[in-house]
């Protein structure tokens, strides 16, 4: 599998147009996937495309943004058979990943052993070294294009199913139920709301420095600054724990 390189320093090389076109064609079948998870991504946390392509596209691998489509997917509670579907989805989808990123990424030669065939230079160290030249038949390629079409046509039905169920969502997350109003928060605290959804009496030290945290099983708000509460009382700011992360959330 010799190549060259001109006297310009170009490397000598060209496709087979047949195994070009389908190189070609599973780099725009992967595409398509990606383009239809980041839009079901982007309807189910009810944002706008432009908006929600700036959070997808720093998403860089099809397992991450498939993790934040199921947690949406639970958030807005979806059916269970469709949550189902896309947990089988995402598990398939690993085979397809490794097929198109071989066949992407792994650099193709001119093979002149094999008239009709192209080599590929396949290296990869996932527990175990590959470091080999296959030689590859075009009816090789075309079957592992189809898994990947196959893929995303599986997906694409997933996208038409929640765009169906998608009116008939809740407006909110289930758990905004447990959220104490916004009224009835003002009434409580004699400061402006820094947000509208936390859960009162907030727990602190009588030191003033903020609580630890516990695993909350609901919004808690922590108080930082004076530890007497009531009328006329100065909160000098709130850290709120996210009931789905338990992780701290500034207030804007």
């Amino acid at each position: 599998m010799a190549d060259k390189f001109d006297q310009d320093g170009k490397w000598n090389f060209a496709f087979i147009p047949a195994f070009a076109d389908c190189i070609a064609r599973v780099a725009s079948v992967w595409a398509r996937l990606e383009y239809d998870i980041n839009v079901t991504i982007w309807a189910l946390a009810d944002t706008r495309p432009a908006l929600g392509a700036c959070i997808t596209s720093q998403i860089f691998t099809l397992q991450a943004r498939l993790d934040a489509l199921l947690a949406l997917a639970k958030i807005r509670q979806l059916d269970s058979s469709i949550i189902k579907q896309i947990n089988k989805f995402a598990d398939d989808s690993r085979g397809g990943q490794e097929i198109r990123n071989r066949i992407i990424h792994d650099m193709w030669l001119q093979d002149r052993l094999n008239p009709g065939h192209m080599g590929h230079l396949r290296i990869t160290a996932a527990k175990k070294l590959e470091f080999v030249i296959a030689s590859v038949p075009l009816f090789e390629l075309t079957a592992d294009l189809e898994k990947l079409e196959d893929l995303c046509a599986r997906f694409s039905a997933i996208r038409k199913s929640i765009e169906v169920a998608l009116p008939l969502l809740p407006d909110k997350p289930s758990a905004g139920n447990r959220f104490t109003s916004t009224a009835r928060l003002r009434q409580r605290l004699s400061v402006p709301l820094i947000h509208s959804f936390i859960e009162w009496p907030p727990v602190c030290r009588r030191s003033g420095a903020v609580a630890r945290r516990p695993t909350p099983t609901h919004n808690t708000a922590y108080a930082v600054g004076p530890t007497k509460f009531g009328p006329g009382s100065a909160i000098t700011s709130l850290i709120l724990v996210s009931p789905i992360s338990a992780s701290p959330l500034a207030p804007a």
